[in-house]
């Protein structure tokens, strides 16, 4: 089978899913984009693969094995189930949400979790039978409207630039600040529904 393996562009190694798809280049047609992870598979891999290339394997390969992010959501899109690792904390994640956006997904039928590496080959050689199931029974919403997803954005930030505290206002200010822009001790005030100076 053609495989296509992807760990994403996460600062972090994930050097526990190349050794765990290590097996599978004996026998397979695997190609690992393999990110900063120090191990590097005896299969044709490269560390970062631009977006429309990943898109392309993705189409084109048998089977995904990936972290839990965005390419989950791709190989789905692509009428595929992709078998799936979560990062977890502290060596490969900042923190465990891929563990838990695992479990909501493997809820859902939706992909493969593999929470043991030492499982990755035996799913493998089962994989067509599984997605076949999977498949069948699995239920997954059209793609968002994009734009929908652009008014909402713009939503979301005009709410934030009429809260003078929010993070982000503050971000934009301290950034302000550092350009110059503000000259005097006068300019330093932020006005909401009183006004407050910094001291």
């Amino acid at each position: 089978m053609k495989i296509f393996v992807t760990v994403g562009m996460n600062p972090w190694p994930f050097d526990r899913l190349l050794q765990a798809i290590t097996p599978l280049c004996n026998t397979h047609e695997v190609f690992a984009q393999t990110g900063v992870s120090s191990i590097l598979p005896p299969c044709p891999h490269q560390p970062y693969l631009p977006y429309a290339e990943i898109v392309r394997r993705i189409h084109s390969a048998d089977v995904i094995i990936t972290h839990a992010g965005n390419t989950v959501r791709l190989a789905q899109r692509a009428g595929k189930v992709p078998i799936v690792m979560a990062r977890q904390a502290p060596h490969e994640m900042a923190n465990d949400h891929q563990v838990e956006y695992l479990r909501r997904e493997e809820e859902k039928a939706l992909v493969m979790a593999i929470w043991d590496a030492a499982a990755l080959p035996n799913v493998v050689a089962l994989y067509p039978e599984i997605q076949a199931e999977l498949l069948a029974r699995r239920t997954l919403g059209p793609p968002a409207d994009m734009n929908e997803v652009s008014q909402l954005l713009d939503s979301l930030w005009a709410s934030a630039q009429c809260k003078p505290f929010h993070l982000q206002r503050r971000r934009l200010e301290w950034v302000s600040r550092l350009n110059g822009k503000f000259n005097s001790r006068r300019d330093l005030s932020m006005s909401s529904s009183g006004s407050r100076k910094d001291p």
